[in-house]
């Protein structure tokens, strides 16, 4: 086949039905090729015949390790819970075991379902973190950034009270205000009023949250 194509008069022929694809005889000359690879000629694509073939083989066995993995009789009933155990024991030291479901309060000479199925799922614990580990996690993650919450949950309010102070600097209100027979004791009144509204308001939020927080994490 490669003294064909390398035939001048062949590949002019084979060049003229191969016109509009993206072949040539040069090109297949050189996917054909079966020399060392430092013998190839200059200019054309270093892959041939023996690449295609490595490649196709090492497709074919990584998808025959996959469809290895795949079994479809996943699931697999027991009469008891005792029985579940077991079974799971050994599914666990062959690492083919997933999880098992205890299906509670069920007759099993009943035909038909209860109306409420209550139920336990049985799995692995080095596998399936605990739910108080997971609790204990999350409540570590959350005290890193909790003061910098509580930071910005009085940041808006401080502002307003610093830009209150600097305004009343500037215009003179106090001393306009005792002009016109305003006491000090009105004067702190009326910020404390102020300053108790704008703080109450991310207080309130604060204790509701952790509240809420109190009564999920119960």
């Amino acid at each position: 086949m490669l003294a064909l194509l390398n035939n001048p008069v062949f590949a002019t022929a084979l060049n003229l039905q191969l016109r509009g694809t993206a072949w040539t005889a040069e090109q297949l000359a050189n996917f054909l090729y079966n020399g060392p690879p430092g013998d190839r000629p200059p200019g054309m694509a270093a892959y041939d015949w023996r690449d295609a073939f490595n490649n196709t083989s090492e497709i074919l066995g990584m998808l025959t390790q996959f469809i290895g993995c795949i079994d479809l009789d996943k699931f697999e009933a027991v009469p008891t819970e005792e029985n579940l155990i077991e079974k799971s024991l050994r599914l666990l030291e062959e690492e083919k075991f997933w999880a098992g479901i205890v299906f509670q309060d069920i007759d099993p000479q009943a035909s038909h379902p209860p109306p409420f199925v209550k139920y336990k799922i049985r799995m692995d614990i080095e596998e399936v973190e605990r739910t108080n580990k997971a609790k204990e996690s999350f409540i570590q993650s959350i005290g890193g950034i909790l003061p910098m919450f509580l930071v910005l949950a009085f940041m808006y309010s401080v502002c307003l009270t610093i830009k209150g102070l600097v305004l009343e600097k500037e215009l003179r209100l106090k001393e306009v205000l005792r002009a016109v027979g305003v006491g000090n004791s009105a004067l702190w009144l009326s910020w404390f009023i102020e300053n108790f509204v704008l703080l109450m308001v991310p207080c309130a939020l604060i204790s509701v949250m952790v509240k809420i927080n109190k009564e999920i994490g119960a």
